[in-house]
């Protein structure tokens, strides 16, 4: 029996469905925003579920370049607002009731150490640059023209941890494209190194 349950566990196809449900409860307890889905934790967490599903490297890899990016400041934030001195990007979370805390905490830390270990078990495909450059830009330019700077999904009208300025929106959002594609590039290139020298120790021991 243990040597059945052993063959039939499939731990990409668990772990898909986790992320999968995270997303669904995120997307829940926030019904009053339709442009939910926009949100880049939203979006990718449904995009992960099917990598994981499928066991695709090209997609896992996407959200394992673009994770740790759009993840950085935000879980950075939320540690430092629980001292007391957040920077203000994840101050409402804790005025917005359990459910909703909950369930964007869940979604937010899935994504970095679920990605991580597909690709650790799985391995970096180098192909997903391009799909990610992509798959970002097509995120911003949608959250810019869909949604209201009232929102600031992605925070493509103003910063992030800024108040609205009332103006000004174009400039910050090309400005935003930019940094997001520079800093994407520099992580992809230090990952595609970590990476490549992993293949090559690997093929050390394996030989």
């Amino acid at each position: 029996m243990a040597e059945k349950v052993k063959r039939t566990y499939d731990e990409f196809f668990v772990l898909g469905w986790v992320v999968g449900i995270g997303c669904l409860l995120d997307l829940m307890a926030n019904m009053g925003d339709p442009f939910e889905i926009l949100w880049f934790c939203s979006a990718t967490a449904l995009l992960l579920s099917v990598g994981l599903f499928r066991k695709n490297t090209i997609i896992i890899t996407m959200v394992f370049l673009m994770a740790v990016p759009a993840q950085f400041f935000w879980i950075a934030d939320f540690i430092l607002q629980n001292f007391g001195v957040g920077l203000g990007r994840t101050a409402l979370l804790s005025t917005s009731g359990p459910f909703v805390y909950w369930t964007s905490l869940l979604l937010h830390v899935l994504l970095i150490p679920v990605s991580t270990y597909g690709v650790w078990k799985l391995g970096f495909n180098a192909r997903a640059f391009w799909p990610s450059l992509g798959y970002g830009w097509g995120l911003l330019i949608l959250s810019y023209f869909l949604t209201a700077p009232v929102l600031n999904h992605n925070c493509v009208f103003f910063s992030c941890d800024g108040m609205d300025p009332g103006g000004g929106y174009q400039v910050y959002f090309m400005r935003s494209l930019l940094t997001w594609s520079a800093v994407f590039i520099l992580y992809f290139t230090v990952m595609r190194v970590i990476f490549v020298y992993k293949a090559i120790l690997d093929d050390r021991r394996n030989g």
